[in-house]
């Protein structure tokens, strides 16, 4: 099959997903989604012949062998999904499982011939590496960045069809001991116009409230270094930004106490405008910076919301004014 089978974790991203394999010529278009989250919906514009559910534990093991049966029953060219954490490892063990190639964090895809040609951030983001997969099928995730668009195409609602995990031996690998959800706050990072992001320069978890407040001001989504996240567990593992989590396109990027080493800044290059505040004239993030504030944030964090509160509360009194005159 000259196709692609593209792997549903978020809908959200599922357009733009279809988007890019019907730009690279890839028809028939599958999807694989868990049956919790199919959303057929606006699906036909883009020409996808079928959509494909199963049910499985959140378990990347499980859902890898579940991925592999369905890559061997319809043989797509290409298998592409989101650069997200469980995605990157869910490809990995099922490219791993049938001896395929896999390559995650691509920031562009192109085919060339009967190859795919792919570029992706290595060596911690210092560099971007160029490279031909010749298997088939292939497994790519993709940044956000990499995304193409493509003239919608018209055809009839996909056919749904369900995989029968009976017939699939995922359990074995693992023992499930016990459940824990994880935390999540349930924000986009990825689409957020503004992102305001802490980093290790706060003391005290609830220091960041400072942050909070400038982010409420202005409204923007709140987000973090890796340590905040991973070590600290100050936020959600789904507010970390850099290499290994959201990579943003934010108009607006204001990095507050984050020294700005390469994980992280490779991350933020998408950022129209960025704002770095930190009392370390050396540190990193200020190379990167379009502005660049050299103080410390607990001295000037409150004198900035101060005045972003005398702004907001002269627009609110002179609009009231205004209306009151006209009445």
């Amino acid at each position: 099959m000259n196709g692609a089978l593209i792997f549903a974790d978020d809908w959200r991203h599922v357009p733009e997903l279809l988007s890019t394999s019907a730009s690279l010529g890839l028809n028939p278009l599958l999807i694989m989604s868990h049956e919790d989250l199919v959303n057929v919906e606006g699906t036909s514009r883009y020409g996808v012949s079928e959509i494909i559910t199963y049910r499985s534990p959140p378990i990347p093991t499980y859902i890898s062998k579940i991925l592999t049966h369905v890559v061997a029953e319809k043989k797509p060219r290409l298998v592409v999904g989101e650069a997200k954490k469980n995605v990157r490892e869910i490809f990995g063990r099922a490219a791993q499982r049938i001896g395929a190639a896999c390559a995650n964090n691509c920031i562009n895809i192109e085919k060339i011939g009967e190859n795919f040609r792919i570029c992706r951030p290595v060596l911690g983001g210092g560099y971007i590496a160029t490279q031909d997969l010749i298997t088939c099928p292939v497994f790519v995730t993709l940044q956000p960045d990499a995304f193409k668009s493509t003239t919608f195409m018209t055809s009839k609602n996909p056919v749904i069809t369900s995989v029968n995990s009976k017939n699939i031996h995922i359990q074995g690998d693992i023992e499930i001991i016990e459940k824990r959800l994880g935390v999540k706050s349930g924000a986009d990072l990825s689409s957020a116009d503004r992102v305001v992001a802490v980093g290790k320069g706060f003391r005290k978890k609830k220091d960041l409230n400072l942050a909070e407040e400038l982010s409420r001001l202005i409204g923007a989504e709140m987000g973090c270094s890796r340590p905040i996240s991973g070590d600290l567990n100050w936020l959600p593992d789904d507010r970390h930004i850099g290499l290994s989590g959201n990579w943003i396109r934010a108009s607006i990027y204001i990095a507050i106490g984050i020294s700005g080493q390469i994980q992280h800044t490779i991350g933020i290059k998408n950022a129209k405008t960025i704002i770095a505040i930190n009392n370390d004239p050396n540190a990193p993030i200020h190379k990167e910076a379009d502005y660049s504030v050299i103080a410390d944030l607990y001295e000037f964090l409150p004198v900035l919301i101060k005045k972003l509160k005398e702004q907001q509360y002269q627009v609110e009194n002179n609009n009231h004014n205004s209306k009151y005159g006209e009445d």
